[in-house]
């Protein structure tokens, strides 16, 4: 199952962010936004948060919180 990461690039990620990008991609990062201050959201397979945390340039790669709220009808909302 994909897992959404937040990743962190470091203070000056050789090549520019632009390239960092690129190479997040060729890993299979798929990149839903990039922010100028250096941070990169998308999706990554599965088991493979680790390989991307190590990549050159990476200084952090989080999983994306998620939330569910209880159905309408539930007792505790």
């Amino acid at each position: 199952m994909p897992c959404n990461v937040i990743i962190t690039a470091s203070e000056s990620p050789e090549g520019g962010l632009a390239a960092l990008t690129e190479r997040l991609k060729q890993e299979g990062l798929q990149v839903n936004r990039v922010f100028r201050y250096g941070v990169i959201t998308g999706t990554i397979p599965a088991g493979r948060l680790a390989d991307f945390q190590a990549m050159k340039d990476v200084a952090q790669v989080q999983q994306e919180p998620t939330f569910q709220l209880a159905p309408p009808e539930s007792f505790i909302q």
